[in-house]
């Protein structure tokens, strides 16, 4: 056996060395010419000067009010309806508060339990929101005009609730999400 590899091993190696063996090199090139348009020149521009005549005071018009073609405010008694901002103008609508963002949870049913320990002193909303194909549910509290403001609230909560790990998140970044839904809980 430790023969026979030696003897294969020399039979392979001098059949790949004949002298038969010829390689054809082919190669295509292609040169590609491209006419380029003179510049174009920029003609000069002339200014021509006239003169400009004042208008004196004598010349222009007078016109008189007299008490009669005076505009009154007329008294209607149509009441002004005042209609609810389109979807479009709520889109547009730029919030700058700030909330707590208390907890996420991937099943809608849990929100309800969750959202009962919080006081009702401040808004409770939920944001369902999609993450790696996925539906999460967040529960945002309050509403809050500075980070500083929604940080002491963070000290407010009961304990059980900031061991959740409650933060700040904009009102502005959360609703310029992907997809933001929030619904208001109270």
């Amino acid at each position: 056996m430790k023969r026979i590899i030696p003897i294969t091993l020399t039979a392979l190696l001098a059949g790949c060395t004949s002298s038969s063996y010829t390689t054809n090199i082919t190669t295509d090139s292609s040169e590609e010419v491209y006419q380029v348009s003179q510049p174009i020149e920029q003609e000069e521009t002339t200014f021509e000067e006239t003169e400009v005549v004042a208008v004196s005071e004598a010349e222009k018009p007078v016109v008189k009010l007299t008490p009669e073609e005076t505009a009154t405010p007329e008294a209607s008694d149509a009441a002004v309806k005042i209609l609810p901002p389109t979807e479009k103008q709520q889109d547009m609508h730029n919030r700058y508060g700030y909330t707590l963002q208390i907890l996420a949870l991937s099943r809608k049913t849990d929100l309800s339990t969750y959202a009962a320990k919080l006081s009702g002193e401040q808004p409770v909303w939920m944001n369902r929101k999609t993450v790696n194909n996925m539906p999460w549910y967040t529960i945002l509290y309050g509403d809050y005009a500075t980070p500083a403001e929604a940080r002491a609230a963070i000290k407010q909560l009961p304990a059980d609730i900031q061991a959740y790990g409650p933060f700040v998140r904009s009102i502005n970044s959360i609703k310029q999400s992907d997809n933001p839904e929030l619904h208001k809980l109270n």
